[in-house]
């Protein structure tokens, strides 16, 4: 149904503007949250965001998280945008979420539960600690003027402008699970190979 409203957590290039009109999607209503206990990472494959839940997460154990929250906005998305978000968010999965609507927002709701995007497990990168990964300066640029544009936490922005980006992404942000399974099986293939040539070399 066409009057169905999801309720979205962005916290990453969603948050910017040039990124909900590119994809389509008016996000006319957006309410500023927090996420306590999460940490915004870049461990997604290539540097892209990911919520990292501080305590409980399987791959690293940061001792020092930079943040202990994650600050974006509540989209109250029309099914065609939702679906539309589904299909542009690649290598993410959907997870339900409890936000803490900002006092300035006179919320009647002291918990806003909503939907939000956080990476594959074999898309993750294969960091020591999920803190590591940094994320492109053309990607940080969009979450930071995003959460700019929104007027997030003062402190959160602060916090998004000591970030450091790279201008092209390192190899080492494709180590992934799945990237690595991929090389591997690469391997079989080109060794197999190899050894069908030099069996068939000695038949002749």
């Amino acid at each position: 149904m066409e009057g169905t409203r999801r309720a979205y957590f962005a916290y990453g290039a969603m948050l910017s503007p040039e990124t909900c009109k590119r994809r389509g999607i008016a996000a006319k209503k957006a309410t500023r949250v927090k996420l306590n206990d999460h940490c915004l990472c870049f461990d997604h494959r290539a540097g892209y965001g990911n919520l990292v839940e501080i305590g409980v997460d399987g791959q690293g154990k940061a001792k020092n998280f930079p943040s202990d929250q994650v600050h974006g906005v509540v989209y109250e998305l029309s099914q065609r945008e939702w679906e539309a978000l589904v299909r542009a968010e690649v290598g993410y999965r959907v997870i339900e979420v409890e936000v803490e609507p900002y006092e300035a927002e006179g919320s009647r709701e002291k918990v806003i539960k909503a939907s939000a995007f956080v990476s594959q497990e074999e898309l993750r990168i294969q960091a020591e600690e999920p803190t590591d990964p940094l994320p492109t300066a053309r990607y940080l640029s969009l979450i930071q003027s995003g959460a700019a544009f929104h007027k997030l936490d003062q402190d959160y922005l602060e916090f998004l402008d000591s970030l450091q980006g790279v201008q092209t992404v390192p190899r080492v942000n494709f180590d992934t699970k799945r990237d690595r399974s991929t090389r591997a099986v690469f391997a079989i293939l080109v060794l197999s190979s190899l050894v069908a040539s030099a069996l068939a070399s000695k038949k002749l």
